[in-house]
Protein backbone atom coordinates (compact mmCIF):
# COMPACT_ATOMS: atom_id res chain seq x y z
CA UNK A 1 0.00 0.00 0.00
CA UNK A 2 1.38 3.40 -0.98
CA UNK A 3 2.04 6.07 1.60
CA UNK A 4 -0.24 8.89 0.46
CA UNK A 5 1.12 11.35 3.04
CA UNK A 6 4.38 11.66 1.11
CA UNK A 7 2.83 14.10 -1.35
CA UNK A 8 1.00 16.27 1.18
CA UNK A 9 2.25 19.84 1.78
CA UNK A 10 5.03 20.35 4.29
CA UNK A 11 3.55 23.53 5.75
CA UNK A 12 1.20 21.79 8.19
CA UNK A 13 4.27 20.36 9.95
CA UNK A 14 5.62 23.87 10.46
CA UNK A 15 2.85 24.58 12.98
CA UNK A 16 3.62 21.50 15.06
CA UNK A 17 7.39 22.01 14.97
CA UNK A 18 7.13 25.81 15.31
CA UNK A 19 9.79 26.44 12.68
CA UNK A 20 9.96 27.76 9.14
CA UNK A 21 11.95 24.66 8.24
CA UNK A 22 12.74 25.37 4.59
CA UNK A 23 12.89 29.18 4.85
CA UNK A 24 9.78 29.44 2.71
CA UNK A 25 7.73 32.61 2.43
CA UNK A 26 4.59 31.00 0.99
CA UNK A 27 2.81 30.16 4.26
CA UNK A 28 3.18 33.75 5.51
CA UNK A 29 0.27 34.69 3.23
CA UNK A 30 -2.03 31.94 4.52
CA UNK A 31 -5.26 33.31 6.03
CA UNK A 32 -6.45 30.57 8.40
CA UNK A 33 -6.27 31.21 12.12
CA UNK A 34 -3.99 28.20 12.82
CA UNK A 35 -1.13 29.95 10.98
CA UNK A 36 -1.31 33.24 12.91
CA UNK A 37 0.98 32.30 15.80
CA UNK A 38 3.59 30.71 13.58
CA UNK A 39 3.63 33.64 11.14
CA UNK A 40 4.05 36.07 14.03
CA UNK A 41 6.83 33.92 15.51
CA UNK A 42 8.71 33.63 12.18
CA UNK A 43 8.47 37.34 11.34
CA UNK A 44 9.81 38.32 14.76
CA UNK A 45 12.61 35.77 14.72
CA UNK A 46 15.99 37.26 13.89
CA UNK A 47 18.38 35.55 11.47
CA UNK A 48 21.00 33.65 13.43
CA UNK A 49 23.86 31.27 12.65
CA UNK A 50 23.56 28.08 14.67
CA UNK A 51 26.46 25.85 15.68
CA UNK A 52 25.12 22.36 15.06
CA UNK A 53 27.99 20.63 16.88
CA UNK A 54 27.74 22.09 20.37
CA UNK A 55 25.46 20.56 22.99
CA UNK A 56 23.45 22.92 25.18
CA UNK A 57 21.95 21.41 28.31
CA UNK A 58 18.75 23.04 29.63
CA UNK A 59 19.18 24.82 32.95
CA UNK A 60 16.74 22.56 34.79
CA UNK A 61 17.29 19.46 32.66
CA UNK A 62 14.71 17.45 30.70
CA UNK A 63 11.93 15.31 32.01
CA UNK A 64 11.40 12.14 29.96
CA UNK A 65 8.45 13.47 27.97
CA UNK A 66 10.13 16.74 26.95
CA UNK A 67 13.42 15.00 26.18
CA UNK A 68 11.77 12.48 23.87
CA UNK A 69 9.76 15.21 22.14
CA UNK A 70 12.84 17.43 21.69
CA UNK A 71 14.89 14.73 19.95
CA UNK A 72 11.93 13.50 17.92
CA UNK A 73 11.20 17.03 16.67
CA UNK A 74 14.90 17.59 15.93
CA UNK A 75 14.95 14.49 13.76
CA UNK A 76 11.75 15.52 11.97
CA UNK A 77 13.14 19.01 11.31
CA UNK A 78 16.21 17.44 9.74
CA UNK A 79 14.06 15.17 7.55
CA UNK A 80 11.82 18.01 6.32
CA UNK A 81 14.76 20.38 5.82
CA UNK A 82 16.23 17.91 3.33
CA UNK A 83 12.98 17.21 1.50
CA UNK A 84 11.20 14.70 3.73
CA UNK A 85 13.87 12.02 3.80
CA UNK A 86 12.84 8.59 5.02
CA UNK A 87 14.04 7.06 8.29
CA UNK A 88 15.73 4.33 6.27
CA UNK A 89 17.79 6.85 4.28
CA UNK A 90 18.86 8.78 7.38
CA UNK A 91 19.81 5.61 9.24
CA UNK A 92 21.87 4.36 6.29
CA UNK A 93 23.83 7.62 6.13
CA UNK A 94 24.27 7.59 9.92
CA UNK A 95 25.63 4.03 9.91
CA UNK A 96 27.99 4.90 7.08
CA UNK A 97 29.36 7.86 9.06
CA UNK A 98 29.59 5.74 12.23
CA UNK A 99 31.63 3.01 10.51
CA UNK A 100 33.95 5.48 8.78
CA UNK A 101 35.08 7.06 12.04
CA UNK A 102 34.73 4.00 14.28
CA UNK A 103 38.48 3.68 14.90
CA UNK A 104 39.11 7.42 15.21
CA UNK A 105 39.69 8.78 18.70
CA UNK A 106 40.22 12.52 18.10
CA UNK A 107 37.20 14.69 17.28
CA UNK A 108 35.15 11.57 16.59
CA UNK A 109 31.80 13.23 17.22
CA UNK A 110 32.61 16.38 15.26
CA UNK A 111 33.91 14.49 12.21
CA UNK A 112 30.98 12.09 12.24
CA UNK A 113 28.49 14.99 12.19
CA UNK A 114 30.43 16.79 9.44
CA UNK A 115 30.54 13.64 7.31
CA UNK A 116 26.83 12.99 7.88
CA UNK A 117 25.83 16.52 6.79
CA UNK A 118 28.35 16.46 3.94
CA UNK A 119 26.61 13.45 2.37
CA UNK A 120 23.21 15.15 2.67
CA UNK A 121 24.50 18.36 1.06
CA UNK A 122 26.10 16.46 -1.83
CA UNK A 123 22.78 14.96 -2.95
CA UNK A 124 21.73 16.18 -6.38
CA UNK A 125 18.25 17.25 -5.24
CA UNK A 126 19.71 19.32 -2.37
CA UNK A 127 22.27 20.96 -4.67
CA UNK A 128 19.46 21.92 -7.06
CA UNK A 129 17.50 23.46 -4.19
CA UNK A 130 20.59 25.45 -3.12
CA UNK A 131 20.75 26.38 -6.82
CA UNK A 132 18.19 29.14 -5.99
CA UNK A 133 15.90 28.32 -8.95
CA UNK A 134 13.56 25.83 -7.26
CA UNK A 135 11.03 26.38 -4.48
CA UNK A 136 11.67 23.13 -2.59
CA UNK A 137 13.69 19.93 -2.53
CA UNK A 138 10.59 18.10 -3.72
CA UNK A 139 10.46 20.31 -6.84
CA UNK A 140 14.08 19.37 -7.48
CA UNK A 141 13.27 15.66 -7.09
CA UNK A 142 10.43 15.92 -9.60
CA UNK A 143 12.66 17.70 -12.11
CA UNK A 144 15.31 14.96 -11.78
CA UNK A 145 12.83 12.08 -12.03
CA UNK A 146 11.39 13.58 -15.23
CA UNK A 147 14.86 13.55 -16.79
CA UNK A 148 15.20 17.35 -17.08
CA UNK A 149 18.56 17.56 -15.27
CA UNK A 150 21.91 16.96 -16.98
CA UNK A 151 25.09 16.17 -15.08
CA UNK A 152 28.25 16.69 -17.11
CA UNK A 153 26.12 16.46 -20.26
CA UNK A 154 24.37 13.20 -19.29
CA UNK A 155 20.81 12.77 -18.05
CA UNK A 156 20.48 11.74 -14.40
CA UNK A 157 17.24 10.41 -12.89
CA UNK A 158 18.48 9.46 -9.39
CA UNK A 159 17.85 12.36 -7.01
CA UNK A 160 20.14 10.92 -4.31
CA UNK A 161 23.16 10.94 -6.66
CA UNK A 162 26.18 12.43 -4.86
CA UNK A 163 27.79 15.41 -6.59
CA UNK A 164 31.59 15.83 -6.69
CA UNK A 165 33.95 18.76 -7.19
CA UNK A 166 34.08 19.86 -10.83
CA UNK A 167 30.62 18.54 -11.80
CA UNK A 168 28.52 20.71 -14.10
CA UNK A 169 24.73 20.72 -13.64
CA UNK A 170 22.38 21.91 -16.38
CA UNK A 171 18.60 22.21 -16.66
CA UNK A 172 16.76 21.32 -19.87
CA UNK A 173 15.95 24.52 -21.87
CA UNK A 174 12.19 23.77 -21.82
CA UNK A 175 12.18 24.51 -18.07
CA UNK A 176 14.08 27.79 -18.16
CA UNK A 177 10.89 29.89 -18.14
CA UNK A 178 9.65 28.04 -15.04
CA UNK A 179 12.99 28.58 -13.28
CA UNK A 180 12.92 32.27 -14.13
CA UNK A 181 9.51 32.64 -12.45
CA UNK A 182 10.85 30.99 -9.30
CA UNK A 183 13.70 33.48 -9.14
CA UNK A 184 11.18 36.33 -8.93
CA UNK A 185 9.36 34.83 -5.93
CA UNK A 186 10.40 36.26 -2.53
CA UNK A 187 12.54 34.03 -0.33
CA UNK A 188 13.51 34.27 3.31
CA UNK A 189 17.26 34.16 4.06
CA UNK A 190 18.04 32.19 0.89
CA UNK A 191 21.78 32.47 0.24
CA UNK A 192 23.77 30.77 -2.52
CA UNK A 193 26.58 28.64 -1.04
CA UNK A 194 30.13 29.70 -1.89
CA UNK A 195 30.98 26.28 -3.35
CA UNK A 196 28.51 26.86 -6.23
CA UNK A 197 29.20 28.97 -9.32
CA UNK A 198 25.93 29.79 -11.09
CA UNK A 199 25.34 31.18 -14.57
CA UNK A 200 21.98 32.97 -14.38
CA UNK A 201 21.75 33.27 -18.15
CA UNK A 202 22.13 29.59 -19.04
CA UNK A 203 20.94 28.12 -15.69
CA UNK A 204 24.15 26.14 -15.32
CA UNK A 205 25.79 25.34 -12.00
CA UNK A 206 29.43 24.36 -11.45
CA UNK A 207 30.67 22.74 -8.23
CA UNK A 208 33.80 24.77 -7.46
CA UNK A 209 35.12 22.96 -4.40
CA UNK A 210 34.47 20.19 -1.93
CA UNK A 211 31.53 20.89 0.35
CA UNK A 212 32.77 22.00 3.75
CA UNK A 213 30.26 21.98 6.65
CA UNK A 214 31.42 25.46 7.65
CA UNK A 215 30.02 26.74 4.35
CA UNK A 216 26.46 25.52 4.93
CA UNK A 217 25.88 25.67 8.70
CA UNK A 218 24.40 29.14 8.26
CA UNK A 219 21.64 27.66 6.07
CA UNK A 220 19.92 25.98 9.00
CA UNK A 221 17.21 28.33 10.33
CA UNK A 222 17.09 26.33 13.60
CA UNK A 223 19.32 24.51 16.08
CA UNK A 224 19.23 20.70 15.93
CA UNK A 225 21.66 19.60 18.66
CA UNK A 226 23.03 17.03 16.21
CA UNK A 227 25.50 15.40 18.59
CA UNK A 228 22.55 14.02 20.55
CA UNK A 229 19.99 13.71 17.76
CA UNK A 230 22.19 11.39 15.69
CA UNK A 231 22.47 8.95 18.57
CA UNK A 232 18.67 8.72 18.75
CA UNK A 233 18.11 7.70 15.12
CA UNK A 234 17.75 4.01 15.85
CA UNK A 235 15.16 4.58 18.57
CA UNK A 236 12.39 6.42 16.68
Amino acid sequence: MKNKSVHKPLYKHFVRLRENIQSSSKFIFFKKQKWKKLIKFVLKKKNRIYDQVIHLKPKFGFNFKNKFRFYLYSKQKLKFFYGRLSDKTLNQIYEKAKKKFKTQSNDYLKNRIFYFLNILEKRLDVILYRYFFLKSVRNAQQLILHGKVLLNGKKVTVHSYLIQKGDLIEIHPTFHTYLLKNMILPKISKIIPEYLEINFNTFQCLILSDINPNTFFYMFPFWLNLNKTLNKFNYY
